[in-house]
């Protein structure tokens, strides 16, 4: 421990030598810092004076940092960004320097902005905030590359400051203004596409009292058609902020040809908060708009994002119906019986009653299918004269219920006989038989060459329905056994083909 103490001791006693030697020796170093405090102010601002006639920038740089403080002007920002801003625009292209030197002034616009903000200088933020949101956005419209994507970014931010002023401790008179100047910049599309989403959301947040509607309203009657699509929106938005979700697919039922813009709409109203008029209005469309099938989707899954968040079951389930419906993709199925939870067989009972009522028996048959229903999917079947449609579930009732898949052949087989002749219908008779008869042959009941096997009762019925068809001896038959397993088939052998 004395070592130790020793040690410090001396450490420190160096130390303190070090800091009296470079005392002594004077200064190492001029900062910026020193010079302010020494230079005098009529010095400095000769020198600012001078230097600025040399630099450019550093000129901008002054103006635009101390643009507030000049007495006589109504707007001085307004005016730093007129002298950077270029006057004409070739083929949407902006020259480097140009943009250079409007991006430095946009930037210490917005670090300006954000520094009154802190001060709660809001009468200077929103003059900032203003100036950049009136001269920008129409400068963005002529460029379309990564420069129109950097104005952009300033524009979005400036706005974002803007947003601030209805959560602040702000003038009413302060508040009022910012939103009338908003308001006053939509019916000309002033901002850029990207924005409306921000712009919409900012105005329609005041849009449920009666003062702010009635300008809102107005605006949408009085603009000349075709109406801008922001305005509609506009519109659409504060009649959903209202609670008036039938008037709000009224107005976008005007738009119906054009399902671009019904999409972006219902897009729209979930950004700025409306999502029940969003959810109704989607549901609605969907079943009467021919979208494209990336449009559908898309409005598939904002609403499906929708009813998610609300822990709206019965809207999830409605939605991943129609998506099944669509695709008859059983992912679809799958997750709506998970929704279903308990309550599955009361829905299965009514999603069955709706399509039986549509008379969509194509459906019908695949959800008794895929439900393990053979029963009503039997008496489904019995009613139905396609020999393709029984095929794709012939397999469930095998082989347990194969005096009915018997009945069943027997009876679609004979139907296609008494309309087809000649070698193509014995052909497509032999071979629906026959893969019947490989589906079936572990089967002993099968395997009869009875007089109630399948083959023979078919035989029987044609003799019977047409007897001078087994009197034709000079005619093929239908089908010839080959083998041990078409021996099965024994009373085929004299059944004759049609002339």
């Amino acid at each position: 421990m004395l070592k130790l103490r020793q040690f410090l001791e001396q450490k420190t006693e160096e130390n303190k030598s070090k800091a009296e030697k470079q005392a002594s020796a004077g200064l190492q170093r001029i900062t910026v810092g020193n010079i302010l405090d020494s230079a005098t102010p009529e010095a400095l601002s000769e020198f600012v004076q001078e230097y600025a006639r040399r630099d450019r920038d550093f000129a901008l740089a002054l103006k635009t940092w101390f643009a507030g403080v000049v007495p006589g002007a109504e707007n001085p920002f307004a005016l730093v960004l007129d002298s950077v801003i270029p006057k004409n625009i070739q083929e949407k292209k902006m020259r480097e320097p140009d943009l250079r030197r409007l991006r430095q002034t946009l930037d210490d616009l917005n670090r300006q902005l954000s520094g009154a903000l802190e001060e709660h200088n809001y009468p200077a933020a929103f003059q900032i905030a203003g100036t950049i949101l009136e001269k920008i956005p129409p400068l963005v419209s002529k460029l379309d590359d990564t420069r129109r994507q950097m104005l952009l970014e300033q524009c979005q931010s400036a706005f974002s400051q803007i947003e601030k002023f209805q959560d602040s401790q702000i003038s009413p008179e302060l508040r009022e203004s910012a939103w009338t100047f908003i308001f006053e910049m939509v019916p000309g599309a002033h901002f850029p596409p990207e924005m409306h989403g921000e712009v919409l959301r900012f105005l329609i947040k005041e849009a449920a009292g009666e003062e702010k509607f009635g300008r809102i309203s107005g605006m949408y009657d009085q603009t000349p058609t075709p109406v801008p699509d922001v305005v509609m929106f506009l519109f659409a938005g504060a009649l959903a902020r209202r609670g008036a979700h039938d008037a709000v697919i009224r107005i976008l039922e005007e738009h119906i040809s054009q399902p671009a813009l019904l999409k972006e709409a219902l897009v729209v109203l979930a950004y700025i908060g409306e999502t029940e008029s969003a959810f109704r209005a989607g549901e609605y469309f969907l079943d009467r708009v021919k979208f494209s099938l990336g449009q559908r989707r898309e409005i598939e899954r904002m609403l499906e994002e929708i009813a998610r968040r609300d822990g709206d079951g019965a809207r999830r389930i409605r939605l991943l119906w129609r998506q099944f419906l669509r695709s008859l993709d059983f992912e679809y199925f799958n997750e709506m019986k998970a929704v279903a939870g308990k309550d599955w067989p009361n829905e299965l009972k009514r999603r069955l009653t709706e399509l039986r009522r549509q008379g969509n028996d194509n459906v019908t048959a695949v959800v008794l299918a895929a439900e393990g229903e053979k029963d009503e999917l039997a008496r489904l079947l019995e009613k139905q004269n396609d020999l393709q449609q029984f095929q794709q579930y012939e397999n469930l009732f095998l082989p347990e219920d194969r005096i009915f898949v018997r009945d069943r052949y027997i009876e679609l087989l004979a139907g296609y006989l008494s309309q087809h002749f000649g070698r193509q219908a014995s052909a497509f008779v032999r071979q629906q038989l026959a893969g019947l008869l490989q589906k079936t042959s572990r089967t002993r009941f099968w395997r009869s060459s009875g007089p109630w096997s399948a083959a023979s009762a078919i035989a029987l019925r044609c003799q019977k329905n047409w007897p001078s068809y087994s009197q034709n001896q000079s005619a093929k038959p239908f089908y010839k056994p080959e083998n041990h397993e078409n021996r099965t088939l024994g009373h085929w052998q004299n059944l004759r083909a049609l002339p």
